[in-house]
């Protein structure tokens, strides 16, 4: 019952679980079997015999050694051989961790490496240093099993493998990333393997192994017929790889042991003298002898010279360990994944440094200087073992095993990324076959599509050239796995949970810097190469993944840093002059059905591109009692205004609230909107409209509420008629349009207020930054230009107020044109003949210097009108706004936005309902008005 065969086919007596496999074996073999016939009660409730006990602690599992042989119940149909046959690959049962990771793992770790190159690297390097390899290796690998262990201690497994860990650990953007990487592995892990089938085959034929060299052309056919053949069984599914796996298990264990029993058994030459220069493997054999052994013990001169050999080597040997990763690619059929799967790659972990070392020594005590040898005697092992065929067997049964599982591999991370969204050119949504699993054709492209990928990269060249880049996948996904978790340790991700005990944030940051040092000196272009690539593919999917219900760990990290940094700025002093941006608060105070106006949809567009880089708040007031009915309306309307952000493309941030007044709600979102210092600075409120429900005396106190605060107001009329195809049709025509600032006080009251000028001087630079600001855009910098149109009281002042003007926009560093308009035509004959002094100036300024207290609070002041001009104190105010208003539609027709300095409202018991039809007057049928309020100036001079 030992014999391979007969463990294949206990193995497929196991899988189904019940009775009908014992019946395949029963019909094949009913003489090995009569006594399992004739018991009437299960062997589990036999008593077994020491043997029995020792043979199922030291190989098997106790659910996968021991055979349910019960009496079939009563009323049970006996099912044919075909029937038990067939339901053998289609059962459901799970595997345990010896079918399900120890052999895959295995059958990938101890294959060609071990036994065509250890006597190479033996040759090149001696034993002292093929042991730091290999103990290197080992702790390479106990980094990547404990990152494993960690992922699959956390949480459910599914089907998906080491991409269905990783992604549903560490988000979708990272999975993908690291999912192309491990594509990338699997592919180049069956061109590998499949390059050694060819090796092999041509070793074993050779007449002259000594004398052998890889010939591409005869490999490649040699390849292509071995995938075609690995291929096929991959297409047949998991059940049967690990049925066929156990049977390929005990063939290379075979021959391993074989190998091992030759080296000790064969007849042995005598030592040759030291003079000797043998160069044909046979007689170099010594046998076990203490003189070989110390020959071998150290590299030849000149053979390890430099450091670069030393890392080549390495990457020959670890070539072999990253089939450790074949373990993990059966998530989804192992049962208890979060203890089997660390249990099962422990294992074989150890079971193949203890092969490699025993190998090792092996080798070294029984030959006679190495180095001597053509190619290292990398066919010694053949050579030596009684039975050639069998290490060709074991050798071939590695490489197809590991060429199914690699194909199995692959096919799965395409189709969990494809149904993942990672891939938009074959999205399930726009081809629905693609993941249906209705017809075969939709159940196995991933296989085909993986076929074809590894038959186009055999031509790669020999396993020596395919063994470092092979090495260095393995080594940078365990890299970039163990830095993915160091990163959930250090957020303090609380989902993160890991159950397995060997695991902390010291193996995760060793398990990040270790394999990073080892690649660099294998190959620096390719590591770097393989960096790239990453964070390309990194940022790719951050871009275009989809979002997904496992959550993403840049979120995470994202929040993590963002709250870091909050924190911080909390601590800072206030924002200065030099460094000031509009952070903006739009208040949207129409109802829900106005959502999709047009007026709302250009100034949603338009506080985008003013933000330039600040905060953008869209707050939205539904007028409404707090209950649950509110709060379900509140979800809605948020929603409404998600997919409106979302459609429009714009960066913004949408809040509700729930009031019974539009004052309340304006109060609750300036006072609450932003997150510690990371407040909107600028109020955009859109113009008054009696469809919402509020009264003219309501708006007024909303504008009397925000002066109480530190905020900008910006006042918005008429953004529907903002055409940006009539700006740009004009810029072909060449015509731009033009960026207006009317520096008129229009809403100035009469009389001396020094407090007013201040205001006004202030938020008359406020237009300039804010035009400025908006033509830090490309679309408006190219398209349009700024004009400043000053007002004066006599026509005569027109050249000395434009030179006023033209030197404070070349001190505040702005371009633009200066245009003055003079109202004399507009007064009456009387104001026209009196004589005074030059009114468009308070004082004659032809140059500004820097204030010589860079810290004062005094804002620097723009050319002014003169306080006591004809304008301000001969005019009523009603008249100055007819007047203005004038010179703003004569002035308007190549204009697209306009800004306008505003005075604050006047204080109760004042009436503020006249103040608002003022300004309704002034602005109505204009073009895309901003009037503009500053409490601070926002231009800075100095350095």
């Amino acid at each position: 019952i030992f014999s391979p065969g007969l463990f294949l086919l206990h193995s497929l007596s196991m899988d189904t679980g019940s009775r009908q496999g014992v019946d395949v074996l029963r019909g094949l073999s009913t003489a090995g079997y009569e006594h399992i016939k004739d018991t009437e009660t299960p062997v589990h409730d036999q008593e077994m015999g020491p043997e029995m006990i020792s043979i199922n602690s030291g190989i098997f599992d106790d659910n996968e050694l021991l055979l349910p042989c019960s009496p079939p119940l009563p009323g049970h149909r006996k099912k044919s051989g075909w029937e038990a046959f067939v339901e053998i690959f289609t059962s459901n049962a799970q595997l345990g961790w010896i079918r399900g990771v120890y052999v895959p793992a295995c059958i990938g770790i101890i294959g060609p490496t071990l036994f065509l190159r250890m006597a190479y690297v033996l040759a090149k390097a001696g034993l002292l240093l093929t042991l730091t390899m290999i103990l290197l290796i080992a702790l390479i690998s106990y980094l990547l099993i404990s990152g494993i262990s960690a992922i699959v201690t956390n949480g459910k497994m599914r089907a998906g493998g080491p991409y269905f860990l990783i992604s549903r650990t560490l988000g979708a953007e990272l999975g993908g990333a690291i999912g192309v990487l491990l594509i990338f592995e699997h592919v180049v892990a069956c061109v590998y393997y499949l390059a050694t089938v060819s090796e092999v085959l041509f070793l074993a034929n050779s007449s002259d192994p000594d004398q052998y060299t890889f010939v591409p052309s005869s490999a490649e056919i040699v390849s292509t017929v071995f995938l075609s053949m690995c291929a096929v069984f991959a297409l047949l599914g998991v059940r049967l790889y690990s049925l066929l796996a156990v049977a390929l298990f005990f063939i290379k264990m075979s021959a391993v042991a074989i190998a091992l029993v030759s080296f000790l058994s064969t007849p042995a030459n005598p030592v040759p003298p030291p003079s000797s220069t043998c160069t044909v493997s046979m007689d170099c054999f010594t046998g076990p002898h203490a003189a070989s052994f110390l020959s071998n013990l150290y590299p030849h001169n000149g053979a390890m010279d430099s450091f670069n050999n030393f890392v080549d080597l390495f990457s020959i040997v670890f070539a072999a360990f990253s089939g450790l990763s074949c373990g993990a690619n059966l998530t989804g059929d192992v049962r208890e994944a979060g203890r089997n799967i660390p249990r099962g790659m422990a294992y074989a972990s150890f079971t193949g440094i203890v092969m490699f070392v025993s190998m090792a020594i092996t080798i070294s005590t029984c030959m006679w200087r190495l180095y001597l040898l053509e190619n290292g005697g990398r066919d010694i092992v053949m050579q030596v073992t009684v039975r050639g065929w069998v290490i060709v067997l074991g050798m071939i049964a590695c490489c197809v095993g590991t060429v199914i599982v690699h194909l199995i591999g692959a096919a799965t991370v395409i189709r969990l990324m494809v149904r993942d969204g990672l891939i938009p050119f074959l999205n399930p949504k726009r081809f629905p076959f693609l993941d249906n699993r209705i017809t075969w054709l939709s159940r196995e492209w991933p296989m085909l599509l993986t076929w074809v990928m590894v038959q186009c990269c055999i031509f790669a060249g020999s396993p020596d050239v395919v063994a470092p880049m092979l090495s260095l996948a393995y080594l940078f996904l365990t890299s970039v796995m163990n830095a993915a978790l160091l990163l959930l340790i250090l957020i303090s991700a609380p989902s993160f949970r890991p159950r397995f005990r060997f695991f902390s944030r010291y193996t995760a940051f060793l398990g990040m810097v270790l394999p990073l040092v080892v690649m660099f000196p294998i190959d620096t272009r390719l590591t770097l190469i393989f960096i790239g690539t990453f964070f390309f593919f990194l940022v790719i999917f951050s871009l275009t993944s989809p979002p997904s219900e496992f959550g993403e760990i840049t979120h995470a990290v994202l929040y993590h840093q963002v709250r870091k940094y909050l924190l911080r700025l909390g601590k800072t002093k206030a924002v200065t002059t030099k460094f000031w941006r509009p952070s903006v608060l739009l208040l949207e105070t129409k109802r829900p059905e106005e959502m999709s106006s047009a007026d709302q949809h250009q100034l949603v567009m338009f506080a985008n591109t003013l933000k330039k880089g600040g905060l953008f708040v869209v707050a939205s007031i539904l007028l409404d009692h707090y209950c649950p009915e509110a709060l379900r309306k509140r979800d809605r309307l948020l929603e409404q205004w998600s997919g409106s952000i979302e459609r429009w493309q714009v960066k913004a941030l949408p809040v509700c609230t729930i009031a019974p007044t539009v004052t309340d709600g304006v109060n609750h979102a300036m006072l609450l909107s932003g997150l510690g210092s990371l407040r909107p600075n600028t109020l955009l409120l859109d113009w008054f409209s009696e469809m919402t429900g509020m009264s003219p005396a309501e708006y007024v106190t909303i504008l009397r509420n925000v002066q109480m605060t530190d905020m900008h107001v910006l006042l918005a009329r008429n953004f529907a008629t903002l055409d940006l195809d009539l700006v740009a049709l004009r810029h072909r025509q060449g015509r731009s349009m033009t960026i207006d600032i009317w520096a008129v006080p229009v809403t100035m009251p009469n009389g001396d207020q020094a407090a007013l000028w201040h205001t006004f001087a202030s938020s008359l630079n406020m237009c300039l930054q804010l035009a400025n600001t908006l033509r830090m855009n490309t679309y408006w910098r190219t398209r349009t230009s700024m004009r400043v149109l000053a007002v004066i009281d006599r026509r005569a002042d027109t050249a000395l107020e434009q030179q006023r003007w033209e030197t404070y926009l070349s001190y505040i560093r702005m371009e633009g044109t200066v245009k003055v308009v003079s109202i004399e035509d507009d007064l009456d004959p009387s104001l026209r003949r009196r004589s005074r002094a030059p009114t468009a100036l308070a004082v004659p300024v032809t140059s500004y210097e820097p204030s010589p207290n860079p810290d004062s609070s005094s804002p620097l002041e723009p050319p002014l009108p003169a306080r006591d001009s004809l304008f301000l104190d001969a005019l009523d105010h009603a008249r100055r706004v007819e007047i203005v208003h004038q010179r703003v539609l004569q002035h308007s027709d190549n204009t697209c936005v306009a800004f306008i300095p505003l005075c604050p409202p006047p204080a109760p018991p004042n009436d503020g309902v006249r103040y608002l039809g003022d300004l309704d007057e002034f602005s109505r049928a204009s073009s895309p008005l901003l009037f503009v309020h500053s409490k601070t100036d926002v231009i800075f001079t100095d350095i």
